[in-house]
């Protein structure tokens, strides 16, 4: 009778307090699940439209935007996400301030992401952009349509951090990640793990000033007209800027906003005078940016499975030492073609993605593959028929241009 009540207090305390073994998040995660509103609380998202006949380059809504096929992004291509620089506003306080950007990024179907301290600086002064320009800061390797990206951006005031670990763990950020590609897995793990300590260690302290807390998600073009356009702010090739609002300005300040952004400055003007308010510039790209990325993590997850041998058994191990295998062949295929730009590496690639070998290529791999063809031959080759299809309509041989990875005269099978 007594183990009955003891296994009935334990079951009445999994239910309604949660059991150890469920997820529940800490206090010094809240502010993950938690938005404090920041000092600039009003954000917008824009668009910028190249205009190469004018200094300035017009700024777009979602809602604004037309469709246009040069700039989707469709499925199954590579992702490549670039911080291209942070500036903040005027300031009437004297001084300078310490600052911190912290990035949260989720490409990936399994939803996972966590917030990494990118950039760290001392002694930033007022109307300045941060000392620092186009970051590759996250890497998707095949973009599943099915998931929105979604991106956090935050900028934090650290000036008043009197938290030892904290500011270590910073000034090492700011030694490590110079120019290092935070959110990308395998980039660089030591930086990695620093960032990511620095970020809970900075979200966690009330100290700081969080100067922008913002959340956006962007949506394939087939979910936005699944959802009837609905205003969802579309994935597109380009720059991307949030826009904070000027704090002497009221809400319907975005009713007669007409945004420009001036590329020699940076500088963001809505009807030709300056928005004294912090800027974030991203661009999103389909450039096979940092292909190593996909070996380096395959390689981290076989490390992972050879250090605890005992519980892992010698299937896993097999295939996880063949996904490194298939990923090195991979990049060091595509590499080879893209720097020696001839015929025979060509086909060397060709006959990998037709899986013309005694190994077999995984889907990942000749996804990589055919996104690599695509850009090299403008034509639609996302499957291993259509490469084949598009091999055959070529039979004459290939002829590589001078200043462009690109093919001449390549014919493309109707």
């Amino acid at each position: 009778m007594k183990t009955a009540k003891t296994l009935s207090m334990a079951l009445f305390l999994c239910l309604f307090v949660g059991c150890a073994t469920s997820r529940q998040p800490g206090f010094e995660e809240r502010d993950r699940f938690v938005i404090n509103t920041p000092s600039y609380f009003d954000n917008k998202v824009f668009y910028v439209l190249q205009n190469l006949e004018n200094d300035q380059y017009p700024l777009k809504r979602a809602d604004q935007l037309t469709s246009d096929s040069k700039s989707m992004i469709f499925h199954g291509s590579p992702l490549s996400l670039i911080l291209n620089n942070v500036t903040l506003p005027p300031s009437q306080a004297k001084g300078t301030k310490d600052i911190a950007v912290v990035l949260e990024v989720g490409t990936a179907s399994s939803g996972e992401s966590a917030p990494v301290v990118a950039w760290y600086q001392r002694g930033v002064r007022a109307d300045q952009p941060l000392n620092f320009a186009n970051l590759l800061i996250h890497f998707e390797p095949r973009w599943d349509s099915r998931v929105a990206p979604f991106v956090r951006i935050r900028v934090v005031d650290v000036s008043s951090e009197k938290n030892e670990e904290a500011r270590d763990a910073l000034a090492q950020v700011g030694t490590l990640a110079q120019g290092v590609s935070a959110l990308i897995p395998g980039a660089n793990q030591a930086a990695v793990s620093l960032g990511m300590k620095a970020a809970s260690l900075v979200i966690a302290s009330r100290a700081n000033t969080q100067l922008l807390d913002y959340t956006v998600q962007f949506y394939s073009d087939e979910a936005i007209q699944a959802a009837d356009g609905s205003g969802l702010t579309p994935l597109r090739k380009g720059r991307v800027l949030l826009v904070g609002r000027p704090l002497d300005h009221p809400s319907s300040y975005w009713a007669s906003f007409k945004g420009s952004l001036d590329p020699a400055t940076t500088q963001i003007y809505s009807n030709g005078s300056p928005v004294a308010a912090p800027v974030v510039t991203l661009t999103v790209s389909i450039a096979q940016s940092i292909v190593p990325a996909i070996v380096a993590q395959r390689s981290s997850y076989l490390t992972t499975l050879l250090r605890t041998a005992q519980q892992a058994d010698l299937t896993a191990v097999k295939a996880a030492g063949k996904s490194v295998y298939d990923g090195a062949r991979t990049f060091a295929a595509i590499e080879n073609l893209r720097r020696n730009r001839d015929p025979s590496s060509l086909e060397e690639l060709i006959q990998l993605e037709q899986n013309a070998g005694t190994e077999k290529v995984s889907d990942d791999d000749k996804a990589l593959i055919r996104s690599t063809l695509k850009e090299l031959t403008q034509c639609d080759v996302g499957s291993s028929a259509a490469v084949l299809a598009w091999k055959k309509a070529n039979p004459n041989g290939f002829v590589f241009e001078d200043q462009k990875f690109k093919l001449k005269g390549v014919v493309c099978p109707t």
